[in-house]
């Protein structure tokens, strides 16, 4: 079976993509009804070992535990 998205995904930039992917993510949590929900996109996060640009950062409570999840493509 061919997949659909195949020629969408190969004809937008890497930039489009990343927006793309945080739309996916953001209809799934209202889908899921996640409590307090929030995801960016293009974020520069400081660490002990540094600063790192991370694509698509995503926070919410799921089962009564805070997630945080970190998208690079």
């Amino acid at each position: 079976m061919i997949n659909p998205y195949r020629e969408f995904v190969a004809s937008i930039s890497a930039t489009e993509f990343e927006k793309y992917c945080l739309e996916v993510l953001n209809a799934y949590a209202e889908t899921e009804a996640l409590k307090n929900f929030s995801i960016l996109h293009n974020q520069k996060v400081q660490t002990s070992d540094g600063e790192y640009q991370i694509d698509i950062i995503a926070e919410f409570i799921a089962l009564s535990i805070s997630f945080k999840v970190i998208v690079e493509m």
